[in-house]
């Protein structure tokens, strides 16, 4: 009988309780798309960051963490306690070395890093081998390949087919040198890493500078990078004797914009609410008023005020309910489409430099348990609290006040 009661009191004024519902489920279902928002565009900017070159986390010898020698290296078998099926590995081999070519009369030198990777590999970590502005991606095997960052092409004005000649240290000070052909050019998202990066595969450079199954690191990719940190204490506790560093280690700054995320979302949702329960309060208040004397004649033949206030907590609750139902069919819509189809604006604005990193603009939708079911929760929550204060003000009232002279 109550949720019957309920309903119908709601059915009283239609217009009234639909431009209520149509008010709470417009808020609940924007705040769900304006909070995946967020989240997409954060999102972004963490794959930006990490999935160009950085990975999510890196696992090298302790003594590398304050000395990055050369011969500082770890073994290039995966231990079985770093292994996982929700995060994937990658080896990497990094040297020092000065890089030449052109011709006797028209020579051109300069100092580059050159990283070793395992192509297979470093695909499902970064996508360093991919980004090509011209030529192919290093193959499964050692070729003699070498990919240049575009920067670094332009300098030594070399193409795809020009050779190359490397000459640097090499393990225990022996001097390692060696000749490559450039099949690729590439862009990393940041102009100052790709004057002096270099990449070719593991084998030639572990040959090149005689470290054979040996690197410098393994570069790490989980699932979840916004809650890498459990991920990394447990590395470090069951391997002391490696150093394990996070994108957040590396990357402090976009650590402090993920960090003070979830305040910009309470306040997002502050503002979003404060209208709503205005909204919601307000038609509770005109809703529970204009029926004052006929609670309080229910009331007089003997009706408890427990049970008017349940009645209409109630009609409170499914007019939350409807709105949480309305707003989930709007919003998880909206939701579904710009995470399946994000709108790219890069075609208006071009490429947005931020922190050495080349950020393509976008609408994009990131859904996420949270983010889905707190505008849900809250709108129900609303029903009932915005009819709370209504209720208690009536049901204290003294029936002959209510009353009037009747």
């Amino acid at each position: 009988m109550l949720w019957n009661l309920a309903f119908r009191n709601l059915t009283r004024n239609r217009r009234r309780t639909g431009l209520t519902l149509l008010a709470m489920s417009m808020a609940c279902s924007l705040l769900m798309f304006t909070l995946s928002l967020n989240d997409g565009n954060l999102w972004s900017l963490i794959l930006s960051a990490t999935d160009q070159y950085q990975g999510h986390f890196r696992i090298q010898s302790e003594l590398r963490e304050s000395d990055p020698d050369l011969n500082h290296t770890i073994s290039d078998s995966l231990p079985e306690v770093f292994k996982s099926p929700a995060v994937d590995y990658s080896p990497r081999l990094r040297g020092m070395f000065l890089m030449s070519s052109g011709t006797d009369q028209d020579m051109r030198s300069l100092p580059v890093e050159i990283l070793g990777i395992d192509p297979d590999r470093e695909q499902k970590i970064t996508s360093l081998n991919q980004n090509l502005m011209a030529g192919k991606p290093l193959g499964k095997t050692q070729s003699g390949a070498i990919l240049l960052g575009k920067e670094l092409a332009n300098k030594l004005r070399a193409e795809i087919g020009t050779e190359i000649i490397v000459m640097g240290q090499g393990a225990q000070g022996a001097i390692a040198s060696g000749l490559f052909t450039v099949q690729g050019i590439f862009s990393s998202g940041d102009q100052m890493r790709d004057t002096r990066l270099s990449l070719i595969h593991l084998d030639d450079l572990q040959g090149l500078i005689g470290l054979p199954k040996q690197i410098h690191e393994w570069v790490g990719k989980t699932s979840d990078p916004l809650n890498i940190d459990p991920l990394v204490q447990n590395i470090r506790f069951m391997t002391p004797q490696f150093s394990v560093i996070s994108w957040r280690d590396d990357m402090p700054q976009l650590a402090t914009v993920v960090d003070h995320w979830f305040i910009v979302q309470i306040i997002v949702i502050v503002i979003f609410y404060s209208a709503v329960i205005l909204i919601a309060a307000n038609t509770m208040s005109m809703a529970i008023l204009e029926r004052n004397k006929e609670l309080s004649i229910l009331r007089a033949l003997g009706l408890k005020r427990r049970f008017v206030l349940k009645l209409l907590l109630t009609e409170g609750f499914l007019l939350g309910i409807g709105a949480a139902l309305f707003g989930a069919a709007i919003g998880g819509g909206l939701v579904a489409y710009f995470y399946l189809y994000p709108l790219d604006l890069t075609p208006w604005f071009g490429e947005i430099n931020w922190g050495g990193l080349a950020l393509r603009p976008a609408i994009r939708a990131w859904p996420q348990i949270n983010t889905l079911m707190s505008p849900l929760i809250l709108i129900c929550a609303l029903g009932v609290a915005a009819t709370i204060l209504p209720a208690l003000n009536i049901l204290h009232k003294r029936l002959y006040q209510a009353l009037g002279e009747r």
